[in-house]
């Protein structure tokens, strides 16, 4: 019904603006009670138009991209960052993402519950920093449904700092192994090509539509025991 009554009002709205003012002001009083308008000559039905627009353009965007929305507790989630400024918007997730306060209550219950120390050594305390490090590692490799046996995690303080130990401990060979990246990509990818270049490999940029199909090659040549080193950033 409601529905319903904003078409009906829409498509009234849009045959009153063909009609004389004195007619349009007589439907706005007897139908509305007087359109109101904002200081830029919206009307209550402009808002209306707009938000049916929006839920359109919402529902086709979820039909692109099915995992948006945690499952339908997007909701739930936002209500973690309530503490966040409410004019503003955060759009770097993938560089470093926020806090919520549930990871800040449950940060400040587990340190003031008992020490940690240094997971280098071999004291209580270290011991128990020790335990808390590889429990984490286990919780990452069982989200990507990875086996220990096969996969490690290694904590860094950024994606900027994994791209860098990945390009220094690569087994580069010379003539055979090839560095390839998107053309649209982050600088500390970018500059994987020195250590390429210093190894005497090849590097180059490959088009978004043509990545899937170079990482199966890749991916293909592994499965058949090539030798060549083949590092490729998507």
């Amino acid at each position: 019904m409601i529905l319903l009554y904003c078409f009906v009002s829409v498509c009234l709205y849009g045959l009153l603006t063909l009609r004389r003012k004195d007619v349009l002001e007589f439907f706005e009083r007897s139908l509305w009670g007087g359109i109101q308008h904002d200081s830029n000559g919206t009307s209550d039905c402009d808002s209306v138009r707009k938000q049916e627009e929006e839920d359109a353009d919402l529902v086709s965007f979820k039909q692109c991209y099915k995992g948006y929305g945690y499952s339908g507790r997007l909701e739930e989630v936002r209500r973690g960052f309530e503490h966040l400024p409410k004019d503003e918007v955060y759009v770097d997730h993938a560089g470093s993402t926020l806090t919520s306060v549930r990871q800040l209550q449950e940060q400040l219950t587990l340190v003031a519950s008992s020490s940690f120390g240094n997971p280098h050594s071999r004291s209580a305390a270290s011991l128990r920093s020790a335990e808390a490090i590889r429990r984490a590692r286990l919780a990452v490799l069982r989200h990507f449904h990875a086996r220990e046996s096969e996969y490690a995690v290694v904590f860094t303080s950024g994606c900027t700092q994994a791209i860098k130990i990945v390009a220094e401990n690569f087994r580069w060979a010379a003539g055979r192994s090839v560095f390839a990246y998107t053309v649209n990509n982050h600088n500390s990818v970018l500059g994987a090509r020195q250590y390429a270049k210093s190894a005497g490999c090849a590097y180059h940029p490959i088009p978004h539509a043509q990545a899937a199909e170079v990482l199966e090659s890749a991916a293909k040549d592994a499965d058949e025991g090539s030798k060549e080193q083949t590092t490729f950033s998507v």
